[in-house]
């Protein structure tokens, strides 16, 4: 038993509490990693059922992925970060629990959506995010608000476009749905952008290091700035305009800015450090999607779903994988175990996403690469629950065992 005191009370916290809140993070990660293994299946039963009446039906499956899975590890990633920014405590078990009830009611009243009042499934699905912001970003705004209001703006805009996923609920249009797929998928590229200008320099300067090289990747301050404004610019666009001569332009821009800012962060320095080189290969994936963007006028708009694809399973699935996985080795206690199930995991996503597109150019075999392409994602997932489940609830037994 650990004991928490203040002034006036002291407070006796149960070494299994302590050890969930540690946790916390991990049962996000976990939720998003099985959820995102599941949900074409669930999506095919939930279709064939006429479940799907949430959202537009053939909205539902990019809905539950952008704001479903992706949701669940931006909250995962949240939860362990902001604590740390502030230099606070962990998240308390008491707020952990009421986030994983909303995200988990969520979940469940989008499946069987058109057994519900319509007007429920999207309440119970639109307070997640708030939820997020108000139980973990706004208690920690004071200790670093340069981070946490940037933060706070993310999620407001991911919001919106939620929002305007459940356009037809409230009278909108599927127009308006597709938008805010879009305008998710967008927001969470702008914190790529913003997180990687850190992250893989970091990460790429730390394994030179450790090799002993001389040579370091240096800081580029007008590049890195560019690069995020003509993202910015592509995102504006994107969900102003959709899918236009202007966004095409604006993405072709910016995926020249980016690519040229990746090749900067020599990428072909760390493929032998995984950890390092993952975050090279999902900022790639945001290059290629972008690029697509750009050649769209070219292909009569195939290349738009290709590109959607690039950027939301590409870049957005590659970095949430590395997320996860670099919390669980280094912050998770599973180090050094399930590294060759995390390597299969990186593989095995992102060749779920060149299948994914190759469908969209070989219409003769487009089923076929479609449920390739979902086998192979789902099993990317699954390893990566296999690299580290295991050791987590082994840790999390043993302290409430010695409690």
């Amino acid at each position: 038993m650990s004991t928490i005191e203040s002034r006036t009370t002291s407070i006796r916290v149960s070494g299994a509490e302590t050890a969930l809140a540690a946790r916390g993070p991990h049962f996000f990660f976990v939720l998003a990693a099985l959820f995102s293994a599941a949900v074409l299946a669930e999506w095919v039963i939930a279709e064939r059922l006429g479940w799907t009446a949430a959202v537009p039906p053939t909205m539902w499956h990019a809905h539950e992925m952008v704001y479903g899975f992706a949701a669940a590890g931006l909250a995962g990633i949240v939860i362990a970060w902001v604590p740390r920014w502030a230099r606070a405590r962990q998240v308390s078990t008491s707020r952990l629990t009421l986030l994983l009830g909303i995200w988990l009611l969520g979940r469940a009243a989008m499946a069987v959506g058109g057994l519900l009042p319509p007007w429920l499934p999207a309440a119970l699905d639109l307070s997640f995010l708030p939820g997020l912001a108000a139980l973990v970003v706004v208690p920690h705004i004071a200790g670093r608000p340069e981070r946490t209001l940037p933060l706070l703006a993310l999620l407001a805009a991911l919001w919106l476009g939620n929002l305007a996923m459940h356009a037809e609920v409230f009278g909108g249009t599927f127009a308006a749905a597709e938008r805010g797929a879009r305008i998710g998928i967008d927001a969470y590229l702008l914190l790529i952008a913003i997180v990687c200008g850190y992250a893989i320099p970091d990460a790429t300067n730390r394994y030179l290091a450790a090799r002993g090289a001389k040579a370091r990747v240096r800081p580029a301050w007008l590049l890195d700035n560019l690069a995020i404004i003509t993202l910015m610019l592509y995102a504006v666009s994107d969900a102003i305009a959709g899918t236009s001569h202007a966004t095409s332009a604006a993405g072709l821009t910016a995926g020249i800015v980016n690519a040229v800012r990746l090749a900067c962060w020599r990428g072909d320095r760390v493929l032998t450090a995984p950890a390092a080189a993952i975050l090279h290969v999902g900022y790639l994936w945001l290059v290629v999607g972008l690029l697509l963007e750009g050649a769209v006028p070219l292909t009569n708009g195939v290349a738009d779903m290709a590109a959607v694809h690039a950027l939301s399973a590409g870049a957005i699935g590659t970095m949430l994988l590395a997320a996860i996985a670099h919390e669980s080795m280094v912050h998770g206690g599973a180090s050094g175990r399930g590294e060759a199930a995390v390597l299969a995991a990186y593989g095995l996503v992102s060749v779920a996403v060149v299948l994914r597109i190759a469908a969209l150019f070989v219409p003769g075999a487009f089923v076929e690469l479609i449920i390739a392409s979902g086998a192979v994602w789902s099993l990317g997932f699954l390893c990566l629950l296999a690299s580290y489940v295991t050791p987590i609830l082994v840790s999390f037994g043993a302290r409430r065992v010695t409690d």
